[in-house]
């Protein structure tokens, strides 16, 4: 297990190569004046090849110097300690302004997210035994209603990241259908906000645009990534890489999200394609060339 004093010392040797040093530390400009994030998932394969801070220091290096400006955690990274993983990431000049946490250790994670110098704890995934029901979700949606309102003592901001099967109709209560989504939506605190997966809303038969008019103050963070013609609407999520698209290469009308988006006072953007069929930084590259020149 690497050490606190060790990570330490990687992270400045990295980020004092002359590599790490011909890096900009601001973002690229944007037409649109909107700043752009990786949720460090999208990376996974290259984060579990070499699983290392030296590893860790180059996958943020090469972000960095594509353009992005903020980085989304996720577990895989959270084996570093708060303090430390915001170093490395401040050292590249990006910011880790949000993360991903799993539902079983919510509770637990909230002083680890704080202490990283997030703004946003998000949770990816409801687990598969509130599923089938109004009422699991309704039970769902309270737990992190009680998450909401302990990372908000602890000067976080709580969110939900939305897949596609929330927007599958439930059965009826009291002859009412609803979606997933829209009960957990219904059922939130004020505490609670919503990171809109624009894909997977999409890929449930959701229309993005259509939700962010009907919740303009609980959508505050956007996922992207784009879809290819001939993905399926419906299916459980999956990482088939045939599904995903870089920004502006596929189906979704990113132009309309993104300027209702900003509209909105949306500031936080993150891209999460979780497949592709090029090298992953390759794909970075392509969505954010698209991404920088977007007028909204």
């Amino acid at each position: 297990m690497i050490t606190r004093r060790r990570f330490v010392a990687l992270a400045a040797a990295a980020a004092a190569t002359p590599a790490i040093q011909s890096f900009a530390m601001t973002a690229a400009k944007t037409r649109s004046g909107l700043k752009f994030g990786v949720q460090l998932y999208e990376v996974r394969n290259l984060i579990a090849a070499t699983p290392t801070a030296e590893g860790l220091a180059t996958i943020l290096g090469q972000i960095a110097a594509i353009g992005y400006a903020e980085v989304e955690g996720f577990p895989s990274v959270y084996k570093y300690p708060a303090k430390d993983l915001k170093k490395m990431v401040d050292d590249h000049g990006l910011k880790l302004t949000s993360g991903h946490f799993d539902f079983a250790k919510l509770d637990e994670m909230v002083e680890y997210a704080a202490e990283a110098g997030m703004e946003h704890m998000v949770c990816p995934f409801t687990p598969q035994e509130f599923w089938g029901s109004a009422e699991g979700f309704a039970r769902a949606a309270d737990r992190f209603n009680k998450v909401a309102t302990k990372a908000k003592a602890a000067g976080l901001k709580f969110g939900y990241h939305n897949h596609n099967y929330e927007f599958k109709k439930l059965p009826a209560v009291n002859g009412v259908v609803d979606d997933a989504f829209t009960v957990l939506l219904r059922e939130f605190s004020s505490d609670v906000t919503v990171e809109l997966d624009v894909f997977w809303a999409v890929a449930g038969g959701a229309d993005p645009i259509a939700l962010l008019k009907q919740y303009p103050e609980k959508i505050r963070l956007i996922h992207m990534k784009d879809r290819t013609a001939a993905a399926p609407v419906g299916a459980p999520p999956s990482g088939e890489a045939s599904q995903f698209t870089e920004m502006g290469a596929g189906t979704i009308d990113w132009k309309g999200v993104l300027a209702l988006s900003k509209q909105h006072g949306i500031t936080k953007y993150f891209m999460d394609q979780d497949g592709v069929s090029i090298p992953v930084m390759d794909s970075l590259a392509k969505s954010f060339e698209f991404l920088k020149n977007v007028a909204v």
